[in-house]
């Protein structure tokens, strides 16, 4: 179940990333996004950092912001339930998106 719950959140935010970092790619100029995984066996958990350089976007700003559209942030708040801890921080001209789920 932990598996289940880190890959939903890895995966809504890497479509986020997908989706809208970018919003002038080319196919001679793709975005990128880069994906690390650790294991911390001090506290049995594995930790997902999603890292771009598109548009600042702080995903932790949308799990309160719902305004008049339910759906809006929909993804950002089911990734933030399906985790232990999620961080943000834009850090070089990089979004950095940190997910950890433990077991």
């Amino acid at each position: 179940s932990a598996a289940f719950a880190l890959d939903v959140a890895v995966e809504e935010l890497f479509v986020n990333v997908c989706s809208y970092a970018y919003p002038d790619v080319t196919a001679d100029g793709p975005g990128e996004v880069l994906v690390t995984c650790e294991y911390d066996a001090g506290i049995r958990a594995l930790r997902v950092t999603l890292s771009d350089e598109g548009v600042p976007f702080d995903p932790l700003a949308h799990l309160e912001a719902v305004g008049e559209d339910p759906t809006v942030g929909l993804g950002i708040r089911l990734a933030a339930r399906s985790v232990d801890r999620i961080a943000y921080e834009r850090k070089g001209g990089r979004n950095v998106c940190t997910v950890t789920k433990g077991w």
